[in-house]
């Protein structure tokens, strides 16, 4: 359960064959050689009952006759629970909207763009042409993005480009972009059977379907989930749903699992975990869990504000910001219905800190107050709206074309089960096979 203390954020360290160690001001860099695919851990703590970083002082406000430069934020409006457009407009409310002075322009992009990646590299392009723009935060980074960020850096070098949760290739984004920031698809691949396990679950059922799993990400996440559960002497199947977004739209998706549901309880038995890689999905599935049986330890983005709200008919809206009384609010639903020890989340909403917190070290670095690609320096700057909750990082590099990337960073949180509290899942040590699992 809940308690009102801070808890404390870790990221740890990995041990190898072949490793240089540097500590400095906290930071223990770990880097692993000799493989095509390899994590370099971190190490910085922030101790418990630590209080949230204070605020510094905006640079624009609103008001302000101009700012000196402008901060581009690009956001999707298809994306349901809104959390990426939220960090926006957390970061408005730090340093001032554009339009009043500020450092912020905030952009949406419509859900026509997922299929149209000429059209997102162009809506990139023709926002860098204004001359005071320094800085592009793109969440999520759908396709088009690279190929916006390779027009833009041909004109414009001094823009600094920054892809939240890409849908591109690693190479190909890294490439483009200062820095890339996702969610930790190995790591996850290898803890949602993990915590399983730890539930008693027996199976672990993957629901998707096709666009999905045509996304190398998902497709990754997936198998190293299937090799985990094979280790961790789980069942592992999938099933297919219809895509949300397809010929038949939202109804048909959500009607689909309501109905089918109980047919899949009864085939794999109350003892099953399910995985659903899309957010409609999750909450018509943390639904049916919750007053049927089953678990579901996370969903594909793990938020208090994904699914939860709908399958529970709660408004987090007034309280966003407020994580720890999000989560209690969750908690309290959640045992009240009958779901406690069966439902997980992420206590910090995924795409709402990405946002704000890259826009934050965007302005830091081109401000000169931060490095370029340093490590605790993103860190903290996540850290800005953390409230102190646990997080871990990794810099996730792979060879492409004889080059090694590492501006690639990977963070994770710990799996919350409510009703139970922190799985410390950020404290598992991950085996080192499933940083070798490839993309196909």
């Amino acid at each position: 359960m809940i308690d009102d203390k801070n808890i404390s954020l870790r990221h740890n360290s990995d041990s190898g064959a072949l490793k240089s160690q540097v500590l400095t001001g906290g930071l223990l860099w770990t880097a692993f050689l000799g493989l095509a695919i390899f994590l370099i851990k971190t190490g910085v703590v922030l101790a418990q009952g630590q209080a949230p970083a204070v605020e510094a002082e905006p640079t624009g406000k609103p008001g302000a006759k101009e700012a000196p430069y402008y901060v581009v934020v690009l956001t999707g409006d298809v994306y349901s629970d809104g959390q990426q457009s939220a960090g926006a407009s957390e970061s408005i409310r730090r340093y001032g909207a554009a339009e009043d002075g500020g450092l912020i322009r905030q952009v949406t992009f419509s859900s026509n763009y997922l299929d149209n990646p000429v059209g997102m590299a162009r809506l990139i392009a023709d926002l860098a042409a204004d001359p005071k723009v320094r800085i592009m935060v793109v969440n999520q980074s759908v396709p088009g993005t690279a190929e916006g960020f390779r027009r833009v850096r041909a004109k414009r070098p001094d823009i600094l480009l920054l892809a939240a949760e890409p849908h591109e290739s690693p190479g190909l984004i890294a490439r483009w972009s200062d820095l890339v920031l996702s969610s930790d698809f190995i790591a996850r691949g290898y803890l949602i059977p993990y915590v399983a396990k730890q539930l008693g679950a027996q199976n672990l059922v993957h629901v998707s379907f096709e666009r999905h799993l045509n996304d190398q990400y998902v497709l990754l996440r997936r198998k190293i989930m299937e090799e985990a559960s094979k280790d961790l002497g789980l069942g592992f199947f999938d099933q297919s749903a219809p895509d949300p977004i397809g010929r038949l739209g939202g109804s048909d998706a959500k009607n689909f699992i309501d109905r089918e549901f109980p047919n899949w309880l009864e085939q794999y038995g109350h003892q099953t975990a399910f995985f659903p890689t899309n957010d409609l999905h999750t909450e018509h599935l943390i639904r049916q869990i919750a007053f049927s049986g089953g678990l579901m330890i996370e969903g594909d983005i793990p938020s208090t504000l994904v699914g939860y709200p709908g399958a529970f008919e709660l408004d987090f809206k007034p309280y966003l910001g407020q994580w720890a009384l999000i989560l209690k609010m969750l908690e309290t639903k959640a045992v009240q219905v009958g779901a406690a020890d069966r439902l997980g989340v992420w206590p910090l909403p995924m795409g709402y800190i990405q946002t704000a917190g890259l826009v934050e070290y965007g302005i830091r670095v081109v401000e000169g107050r931060d490095g370029k690609s340093k490590l605790v320096d993103i860190i903290d700057c996540l850290n800005m709206y953390s409230q102190g909750f646990h997080w871990n990082a990794s810099v996730f590099s792979t060879t492409v074309n004889e080059r090694v990337l590492r501006n690639f960073i990977l963070v994770y949180q710990d799996t919350y089960i409510l009703g139970r509290g922190s799985i410390n899942t950020t404290e598992v040590e991950i085996p080192l096979k499933y940083y070798a699992v490839t993309f196909d």
